[in-house]
């Protein structure tokens, strides 16, 4: 193991100039011809914010990701007792981890991550069987809007034929759509009995 070299007077000073520059630890201790546990050192010892990759995070409660001020602390926990936000946003919301969160959580007595996202699947098929039971209405409504001429003439006692000569479709058209509609819905075309006419003697 290599011995560090002494310190010349003025070292301390330039490191922190050049540091000061956004060097790199890297470039500082080759600028300075020092080794970098030297250098890394002195930028502690006068309390400079190392950059990069050797940042030594504190761990535990001291970690910067675990503090929250007492207004944010009490608006997470209301979040957290409302269980309508995943743990997930709630830490990117809040600026600390998802574990701090869960931990939170957990003191409190929250909703845990996976009964929010229960709750959460829950409300997504509520609200798709919504969306369902919209669609068939909305269609019920354009498909009685739809037929609605059909059965206004029928009610007058208008014939299959009056109501393809009307509507300016065929007969066979007619008396199959009809036909269907009575299987969903019985009392659209009531069943009566058939008329004769006069010409032609056909059926309708």
């Amino acid at each position: 193991m290599s011995v560090e070299q002494p310190l010349s007077p003025g070292s301390e000073q330039a490191v922190l100039e050049l540091y000061s520059q956004d060097m790199s630890m890297n470039a500082v201790t080759k600028a300075m011809g020092l080794r970098y546990p030297q250098v890394r050192r002195i930028l502690l010892e006068h309390n400079v914010p190392i950059r990069g990759k050797a940042v030594m995070s504190p761990r535990g409660s001291r970690h910067p990701s675990s503090r929250l001020s007492e207004d944010q602390r009490n608006q997470l926990l209301l979040d957290l007792q409302l269980g309508q936000t995943s743990h997930n946003e709630l830490a990117k919301h809040y600026g600390i981890s998802r574990e701090r969160v869960r931990q939170i959580a957990k003191e409190h007595q929250c909703p845990s991550g996976r009964d929010i996202a229960q709750v959460r699947r829950e409300q997504r098929d509520e609200a798709k069987q919504t969306r369902i039971m919209e669609r068939k209405i909305q269609a019920r409504r354009r498909y009685e809007h739809r037929y609605l001429v059909w059965r206004d003439l029928w009610a007058q006692g208008k014939s299959i034929a009056d109501i393809a000569a009307i509507m300016q479709t065929t007969v066979g058209t007619v008396g199959v759509r009809i036909a269907e509609i009575r299987k969903k819905f019985p009392s659209w075309f009531p069943y009566r009995l058939p008329r004769i006419t006069r010409e032609d003697g056909v059926q309708s």
